[in-house]
């Protein structure tokens, strides 16, 4: 008797792979924006642990921050807004502790400069997207490439007013890589005079006021009824206390 080999069909071949084909279409970019996420989230940390250390250094080196040889010094002693000389003058002390490949203080060159403008008319030279996509302008503050590829720019000022700030310092994590967004690859961090400032740290004994006044919860939800500039600024603390970015995909403003 004349044996028969089994197997599929053609069509059954064609209905396996269309399902395969679904369900990677389904996964995979899941599994991607996973990786990338995590990724995120760990160049976030990164970033704080390198510039936490950084300024710990320079104040046991030079001592309080308000003492400091500021070029621009009634700025920092009048709270008034931050100085490019200050400004340049602190990156250009930080450069000492973290590894720098490009200074460029208030010129062009470090971030992505596009020709985009502020709405003021400043004619500012690096612009930043907010976590719902419109633009933010800088250009009086420090800035410089790190070794590791990541853009620092910071501004120092001095507002006791604002929970005991001294100054913020931006870090995008994936260098001139897109998206150039708050709370995606672009991050603030509030420091003051013992360093960044975090969640229930003993330095921050300020910290509530810091974060009411310009870090609220609501500056960092997918879900919130914030259209200025600051939406997206406060998802460091996010970052730091749940080690994940899900603000970007559900309302997490009761979870703070």
């Amino acid at each position: 008797m004349k044996k028969y080999i089994k197997g599929f069909t053609l069509a059954e071949v064609l209905i396996t792979l269309s399902i395969l084909g679904v369900v990677a279409a389904i996964m995979i970019p899941s599994t991607v924006r996973r990786i990338t996420d995590r990724q995120t989230v760990n160049a976030v940390k990164r970033a704080y642990s390198m510039i936490d250390n950084a300024i710990q250094q320079a104040i046991i080196i030079n001592g309080p921050m308000q003492a400091w040889d500021w070029p621009d010094k009634s700025s920092i002693e009048q709270q008034e807004k931050s100085s490019p000389n200050n400004n340049n003058f602190f990156m250009q002390i930080l450069s000492e502790y973290i590894p720098v490949s490009k200074f460029c203080g208030s010129s062009r060159g470090c971030f992505n400069d596009d020709g985009r403008h502020a709405s003021d008319g400043w004619g500012l030279h690096s612009t930043l997207k907010n976590n719902r996509g419109g633009y933010i302008d800088f250009a009086t503050s420090g800035k410089a490439i790190l070794k590791n590829g990541m853009l620092v720019s910071l501004n120092v000022f001095n507002r006791t007013d604002m929970g005991g700030i001294f100054g913020i310092i931006l870090v995008d994590v994936n260098g001139k890589r897109e998206p150039d967004r708050y709370g995606y690859d672009v991050f603030l961090f509030p420091f003051n005079k013992y360093g960044i400032m975090g969640n229930n740290t003993p330095r921050d004994t300020k910290i509530s006021d810091f974060y009411q006044y310009f870090f609220m919860k609501d500056y960092c939800s997918k879900y919130n009824n914030v259209t200025d500039a600051r939406d997206g600024q406060s998802c460091y603390f996010w970052i730091i206390k749940h080690n994940n970015m899900d603000y970007k995909y559900r309302d997490v403003s009761s979870e703070w």
